[in-house]
């Protein structure tokens, strides 16, 4: 499941650039001689994502909110040419289409939101507390609505927001970072180099004029300080290689109960879930693929339930790659 959202997030990111085009075209006939035309330019399509559309209205509502944190950011020093320059009415747009495609995959990977959690998420925000209670539900709307909001409509924001929270976790959960890649940010992070350079003119280099003994000299003698090598050390060393040491060394069951001991808050490990699964996959290309691949999923479900080895049933059938081989074991995650 989790390689098909990524797959098929892989494949929404190409169609950003037409959804952006689409923007674009949409505010020239918003703006440009429409020709006569009646309709409510509030209700202008600017965008399609995914079946979904983005209204002008919607895009800007939105956008004065963006606008309005960016002011802050700035303090109020946000000049309509750094606006310009930072194409802020694009980042506003793909902020709202990014946020249209993660929504509908956290829908097709079936998370949900309860009232219970928006309640409890709600209750937690510092500006809806008074003395570390909620301020009731009276201030509550009373303050909504000096935002020009209204309860539902706050809450489905905030239902919208713990969901996007849900789908983030679930992909981070899902990602494998290799000793190797760890090692090449490492590298890119911190490795350094020092370079020193001498800049020449270039009437220098076409001249014939040659230094002579007595200029290099004083030269020399003006700019010792340059040419002093730093303090230096000799360093010898040697080199071990841990496995063939390791394997010579036999340390003493009590120096390594007490070792435990002295770190043992350091080598707690939290919590952590080990599940397996089958993935089907499905082709939105081919008409009745997904009737196809729920009926395969179940007969498969109703073998697991008759007893049969859930890993060798993975080996067998699921189409994820990584799970081949190994059950259809995942990486285990936190809670």
């Amino acid at each position: 499941m989790l390689k098909t959202m990524r797959e098929s997030f892989h494949h929404l990111k190409w169609t950003l650039f037409a959804v952006i085009i689409v923007f674009i075209l949409g505010f020239v006939f918003m703006s440009g001689g429409g020709g006569g035309a009646t309709k409510d330019p509030a209700s202008q399509v600017v965008a399609k994502v995914d079946g979904q559309t983005i209204t002008a209205a919607e895009f800007d509502r939105q956008y004065r909110d963006f606008l309005q944190r960016q002011q802050t950011m700035y303090q109020g020093n946000l000049s309509p040419d750094l606006i310009r320059a930072m194409d802020l009415p694009r980042q506003a747009l793909d902020g709202m289409i990014d946020k249209i495609l993660r929504l509908d995959a956290a829908h097709r990977a079936h998370l949900k939101v309860t009232d219970e959690e928006v309640q409890q998420a709600i209750k937690a925000i510092p500006q809806l507390q008074e003395n570390g209670q909620f301020i009731g539900a009276e201030r509550y709307e009373r303050l909504l609505g000096l935002n020009r909001m209204t309860p539902s409509q706050f809450e489905e924001q905030m239902r919208e927001n713990l969901l996007l929270n849900k789908y983030s976790s679930l992909v981070r959960s899902s990602v494998l970072v290799s000793d190797a890649d760890v090692q090449r940010e490492f590298s890119t992070r911190n490795d350094k180099a020092s370079i020193e350079y001498v800049k020449i003119p270039l009437a220098r280099l076409e001249s014939a004029t040659e230094p002579t003994d007595a200029e290099l000299k004083s030269y020399y003698d003006k700019h010792k300080d340059r040419y002093r090598s730093p303090e230096q050390r000799k360093i010898k060393y040697l080199l071990v290689q841990r496995t063939k040491v390791k394997n010579r060394v036999n340390v003493p069951e009590a120096e390594l109960r007490a070792e435990y001991e002295s770190r043992k808050s350091t080598l707690a490990v939290p919590e952590q879930i080990i599940a397996a699964h089958i993935l089907i996959k499905t082709d939105p290309s081919k008409p009745g693929s997904d009737a196809e691949a729920k009926a395969k999923a179940e007969k498969i479900a109703e073998r697991a339930r008759k007893g049969e080895d859930f890993a060798k049933l993975a080996n067998e059938n699921t189409e994820d790659p990584s799970g081949k081989g190994s059950g259809g074991q995942l990486p285990p995650f936190s809670k």
